[in-house]
């Protein structure tokens, strides 16, 4: 004597969108543009949100009255 119930099969996946797919490839070349865009600000930042740490490293300091 079973008592197991008769399960429904589940509904099939729906495929999915190829890569090739034109609504794919726009996003795809809209991430990449955002990227090489925050790349490049990125490049011209040469400090931190602390400042130059290197300054005043290159300055000879003298005492007073030395040579």
């Amino acid at each position: 004597m079973c008592f197991m119930p008769k399960i429904p099969k589940p509904p099939a996946v729906p495929a999915m969108p190829g890569r090739n797919n034109d609504a794919a490839r726009a996003a795809r070349v809209r991430a990449e543009e955002q990227a090489r865009r925050r790349a490049g600000r990125r490049a011209t930042i040469l400090t931190s949100a602390l400042g130059d740490p290197g300054f005043g490293r290159n300055i000879a300091r003298t005492t007073l009255g030395g040579f």
